[in-house]
């Protein structure tokens, strides 16, 4: 009881910030093991109030001491946003550089996974299934450019917007914080926000490196067999040959965008941020985000038309 008497007026609630030392003063005796905020009804330990525990494992908390390693084991963690989730806390220290850091470096992964990949093949094409070793260093180096440059440009060029998974990924928390009716009833710190945000580029990269996987090996029969007959069925084919190229390419991207951060924010909200009807929240901010991507993407089309884009 004297720790926390005698504390800083940090003393808050965990999700949304509200001083508890009014509870505090009410004490007597001795400190109960739970509390409940009077302000958004969050219950919570009276022990984890003033824990600010650092974890080992989490790139956030790691990036000094143990960059690579740190990293890696984030990035693993959130493919599993059920356990990642369940394994943070709201109490847990908060270190937004790491956190910045950690998008940056997400959003990284999938162009020098390509990047490999293609260093890998012009190296076997040329050296191993050559069978010469007087192929130039400097004439691989231009292969791999080219191959390099032809890829981005088909995957990321073609069948990839920015500007959607980008407001996708920016609505979603800005509409906790900004929202009249999310901010009243949510009650969420934005730290919170922003930590959840800049951890799901790194769910997102994982869906970015199976794109890239799937359609690198579109070559083979059996996948690229696979990818017609889901394209018929769902009649995907015959919707993209009715509608713009460039609309086609900003649709696929929201919609492989937002399912993904529906789920994100869904086990985020359930486990980390311990709200009530989390799923029905999620789904509702990711529909607005598909919604402000839409607009976004529909502004740009216009814009470009008007210039006498083709």
């Amino acid at each position: 009881m004297d720790a926390l008497d005698n504390a800083a007026p940090s003393v808050a609630c965990p999700r949304c910030g509200y001083s508890l030392r009014g509870q505090v003063g009410l004490w007597e005796d001795c400190c109960p093991l739970r509390g409940t905020c009077s302000e958004c009804g969050l219950e919570f330990d009276w022990g984890d109030i003033q824990r600010q525990r650092r974890l080992h494992w989490l790139f956030e908390h790691a990036w000094r001491q143990q960059p690579l390693r740190s990293f890696l084991r984030s990035f693993l963690a959130v493919l599993r946003p059920w356990r990642y989730w369940r394994a943070l806390g709201m109490t847990d220290a908060f270190r937004p550089v790491g956190c910045v850091l950690f998008a940056v470096l997400s959003i990284l992964v999938t162009p020098l996974a390509l990047c490999g990949w293609d260093t890998i093949a012009v190296w076997y094409e040329q050296v191993i299934q050559g069978g010469s070793s007087l192929v130039s260093l400097g004439g691989i180096i231009e292969d791999i450019k080219w191959a390099c440059a032809v890829d981005f440009e088909y995957i990321f060029a073609r069948h990839f917007s920015a500007v959607s998974a980008a407001a996708c990924i920016v609505t979603i928390p800005a509409a906790f914080v900004l929202l009249p009716f999310t901010r009243r009833v949510c009650r969420v710190r934005a730290r919170h926000l922003f930590r959840a945000a800049a951890y799901s580029v790194g769910w997102l990269s994982w869906l970015a490196l199976a794109w890239v996987a799937l359609d690198l090996l579109r070559g083979l029969p059996l996948v690229d067999n696979a990818a017609r007959f889901l394209l018929r069925v769902s009649r995907l084919e015959a919707l993209a040959h009715t509608i713009d190229a460039r609309q086609w390419v900003y649709m696929q991207t929201i919609a492989l965008t937002t399912l993904p951060l529906t789920l994100w924010w869904g086990w985020a909200t359930s486990r980390y941020l311990k709200m009530k009807h989390a799923w029905l929240i999620a789904l509702t901010l990711s529909l607005l985000a598909a919604l402000v991507a839409f607009g976004l993407e529909d502004l740009r089309l216009l814009v470009h038309f008007q210039r006498g884009g083709k």
